[in-house]
């Protein structure tokens, strides 16, 4: 299922880009979810303004994957913020995997840690 995203004054559509030949790892379900969050690094000194907003597309109960304008290393850890209406949730993540994006963006699978 698609998911789309308000970007600029128009709707942007979000493809997932793993391929149907890959086997599916995941531990639960993911859903479709467009989220506002942010991610930084857990060694930064002022995370409020060291933290750079990225745009989570999907969510599980074991992870999430989200784009960004720049690839984030493999193997790598981060605090993560998601923000689900009034709701809030932080938790530091594993990057898992980056792949570069027809748009020149980054989409990024992370685990819960």
């Amino acid at each position: 299922m698609p998911c789309y995203y308000d970007h600029g004054q128009h709707f942007k559509r979000i493809e997932t880009y793993m391929t149907k030949t890959e086997p599916d790892r995941r531990r639960s379900e993911r859903l479709p979810k467009v989220l506002d969050a942010w991610i930084c690094s857990p060694t930064s000194i002022d995370p409020l303004r060291e933290r750079e907003e990225v745009r989570a597309v999907n969510l599980s109960r074991h992870g999430v994957a989200f784009i960004s304008h720049h690839p984030i290393a493999t193997g790598s850890y981060h605090n993560m913020h998601i923000s689900m209406g009034a709701q809030e949730m932080v938790s530091e993540v594993h990057i898992m995997n980056c792949r570069k994006t027809d748009d020149n963006d980054y989409e990024i699978g992370a685990e819960f840690c």
